[in-house]
């Protein structure tokens, strides 16, 4: 996973060691605060906003999404409802789950409007999927 910072100075890449190739360990502990604190120091003492790209799928499908019981997939909460109940330890719980829930591997709404090849829980994706939303997201 790569974080890429934009402030008012330009752009300023972290090039963080979170990596999701499937041949490389988890995330680390140390990784992840890394992050975190790369993050919060950006954003200390500027003001208005800070803009981070994620290049990681940061949601699922609507119908996940009510499966995991939050709220009516495009209400304000949903999303944080869903970061804030998060309740799986690695990325093959929810890999697991979703494919039980599923039955495979679907596509949120923005992922076919994109013409996206990959659903967030696809086999390539979804270490990802589950560092962004578990690690750096809560």
């Amino acid at each position: 996973m790569r974080v890429v910072v934009h402030d008012v100075v330009g752009v300023r890449d972290a090039r963080v060691a979170i990596d999701a190739e499937p041949a490389l360990p988890p995330p680390s502990d140390a990784a992840v605060a890394a992050v975190r604190s790369h993050l919060t120091d950006c954003a200390s003492g500027r003001p208005g906003h800070v803009w981070v790209g994620l290049d990681a799928p940061v949601g699922l499908n609507a119908g996940l999404m009510q499966a995991a019981g939050v709220a009516t997939p495009g209400s304000s909460s949903v999303w944080r409802e869903f970061i804030d109940g998060y309740r799986f330890d690695d990325a093959d719980q929810l890999r697991d789950w979703a494919r039980a829930e599923s039955g495979g591997e679907p596509k949120r709404a923005c992922d076919v409007a994109a013409k996206a090849p990959f659903a967030p829980t696809n086999l390539r994706l979804y270490r990802q999927t589950h560092a962004a939303l578990a690690l750096l997201l809560r």
